[in-house]
């Protein structure tokens, strides 16, 4: 008995195998090395899916620092690689699902050596992007100054000039220590030149505000920008690789490793063969599976026949049990009305009436003979002549048990025609048939039952709807019963002795008699 252990490992092995397109049920009875071999491409097969969630993961966290996201996009890509190496796996790939994987696979290395090395230098990128950020905030800020300055030069060429005024006039004029009247005069227009600049300053001011709002917003934007673009970083790494030697030589040596690791997979895996160890004995496990599964539907299907057999046994006995129960009353019945007849016929003859007598006598022996006619009806359509009797019997002494009903079977077909051009306005008895030496496939069972039951073969009449090729037909053949579990069809007109007609109907004789007296009622 398999300890909790065993079964562990037991489910382990199948779930490796599995992995490597394998069945565990045929793999455990290969040879070592096939077992070795479909166990390394299991292992290449996670091996690649592992590196293939790495790389996605990688991707995943140069774009955002959400953990759970970037494990999400790393096993779906996992899962996109697992996916197409299992259907190579398992379809045995042809020559374009090979190159597609060789696609696939060279893809792979290099979206995981990139992202790999993007995170290696990390550090030096985001410095690098810092740097162009600083760099992009200073020239935007320099574009505005130099544009303001360019709004404001009017005013401040104004405001120079009226300076330099003021400096040579009303300065002047103020140190000779008599700032009077002439001073006051030539002030007069630097106050009405300083609310003038004041009134153009405060009017340019306005008209700068959207330049203001416009440098502020385009300066917040370039500081709010996250380094998470994948592409600019891979074209920084580039860079920072092509102004680097070692940086170049770990590259290589990266890349050199990863594809040597995905070729040796992808050649495991484009190892395997239709024709090698495993697959032959999967094909052999396939058919003996097939035959198995075929025995088994049989199997059933004889359980299921051998069931309905019983159950029209059951049913034809309980039949006939009702039958003679009925008839066993009929009888009853038939004595007592015969004992108060001739009770009535004494009474009759003590008082004379011997005339009523013989009458009432007559009447009565006119109706036995029609009801013994009604009632041997069934005895009359199997009737048998002597000569009839006499063939049985030789057949019977020149046959083993075992070729009896054969041997029948095989007189019927050599001796008894079928009959193609019947008028079909009455049908024959055994004993018609057999004088005949035709008949139809109704007949011929007929007369084939009585040859069988002439030696005490239990058969029936059967009707047939779908014949053995699915054809829908009216025919008929015999079906004997050979014991309670066992019975075959035999059927004259078709000269097949044994016969699988695909729906049929078992007639039994009282059914058969009703049959018949419709048949030839006219």
């Amino acid at each position: 008995m398999l300890t909790k252990r065993d079964k562990i490992m037991t489910s382990l092995l199948k779930g490796i195998y599995r992995l490597s397109g394998t069945t565990y049920d045929v793999i455990k009875h290969c040879s070592p090395d096939t077992k070795t071999r479909y166990n390394n491409i299991s292992y290449a097969l996670l091996l690649t899916t592992g590196l293939a969630v790495f790389g996605g993961y990688e991707i995943a966290s140069q774009f955002t620092e959400i953990i759970w996201i970037d494990l999400l996009v790393g096993l779906f890509w996992g899962l996109a690689v697992f996916s197409f190496d299992f259907f190579l796996l398992n379809s045995v790939a042809g020559k374009f699902q090979r190159y597609m994987r060789v696609c696939v696979g060279i893809s792979s290395v290099l979206i995981t050596v990139s992202a790999f090395f993007i995170t290696l230098n990390r550090a030096t990128i985001e410095t690098t992007i810092a740097r162009e950020t600083g760099n992009r905030i200073a020239i935007i800020e320099k574009e505005y100054l130099a544009g303001k300055e360019t709004r404001y030069a009017q005013l401040n060429e104004k405001r120079n000039a009226i300076a330099r005024y003021h400096q040579a006039n009303c300065v002047t004029e103020a140190l000779n220590g008599f700032p009077g009247e002439r001073y006051a005069a030539k002030h007069s227009l630097c106050e009405e030149t300083n609310k003038e600049i004041v009134t153009e300053s405060a009017k340019l001011d306005m008209a700068e505000q959207p330049y203001l709002n416009a440098y502020l917003t385009t300066k917040d934007d370039v500081s709010s920008e996250q380094s998470n673009d994948y592409f600019a970083k891979l074209r920084l790494l580039s860079q920072i690789l092509n102004s680097d030697f070692t940086s170049q030589f770990m590259t290589v040596c990266g890349f050199i490793f990863f594809c040597a690791v995905e070729i040796q997979c992808m050649t495991l895996k484009f190892g395997i063969a239709k024709d090698d160890e495993y697959h032959t004995a999967l094909h052999e496990y396939l058919e003996q599976h097939k035959i198995i599964t075929m025995e088994n539907i049989n199997e059933q299907n004889r359980a299921a026949k051998d069931k309905a057999f019983a159950a029209y046994k059951r049913a034809y006995r309980e039949r006939q049990q009702e039958k003679f129960l009925v008839d066993m009353d009929a009888i009853q019945d038939i004595a007592s009305k015969e004992k108060a007849i001739n009770k009535i016929l004494n009474i009759c003859m003590e008082n004379g009436y011997i005339d009523s007598v013989k009458q009432i006598k007559k009447i009565l022996m006119s109706q036995d003979d029609s009801s013994s006619s009604k009632n041997n009806y069934t005895e009359d359509i199997f009737e048998m002549s002597q000569s009839m009797k006499d063939i049985v019997k030789v057949i019977e002494k020149c046959s083993p048990r075992n070729s009896l009903y054969e041997n029948i079977f095989n007189w019927m077909v050599e001796n008894i025609a079928y009959d193609s051009e019947h008028s079909k306005q009455h049908y024959r008895t055994a004993l018609q048939t057999y004088t005949d030496k035709q008949g139809l496939c109704g007949e011929l069972s007929v007369l084939y039952m009585s040859f069988l039951r002439a030696v005490n073969v239990d058969c029936n009449y059967c009707e047939v709807t779908k014949d053995m090729d699915g054809k829908t037909v009216t025919h008929a053949c015999v079906i004997i019963n050979h014991d309670e579990t066992t019975r075959t069809l035999s059927d004259v007109a078709y000269k097949a002795y044994k016969i699988n007609h695909l729906e049929y109907k078992e007639i039994y004789d009282d059914e058969l008699t009703v049959k018949y007296q419709n048949w030839n009622q006219n």
